[in-house]
C-alpha cells in the first residue's frame, strides 16, 4: 500500500539560517515501510526524492547517540 500527505520541512543551510518549504511525505509499506520525500516549489532540489528506510527511522529514535 502507498499513501501520501503534505507536510513542512526545515532546510538549514551551511550558514546556519534555515528555510521552510512544503514537502509531499510517501509511505510505502512493502520491504518493510519506507518514507520518501519530496521537495515542492522552486528549489535547486527541484524533482529529487529521498527516501529513509522506516527500520532505520526506528532505530534512531530509539537507540541513535544523543547530540547536542
Amino acid at each position: 500500500m502507498r499513501k501520501q500527505g503534505l507536510g513542512e520541512m526545515l532546510i538549514t543551510k551551511p550558514d546556519g539560517s534555515g528555510v521552510q518549504r512544503q514537502v509531499r511525505i510517501v509511505y510505502e509499506d512493502q520491504g518493510g515501510g519506507l518514507f520518501e520525500v519530496e521537495i515542492l516549489g522552486d528549489s535547486p532540489l527541484q524533482g529529487y526524492k529521498f527516501a529513509v528506510r522506516q527500520a532505520d527511522l526506528k532505530r534512531t529514535r530509539d537507540t541513535g547517540q544523543v547530540t547536542s
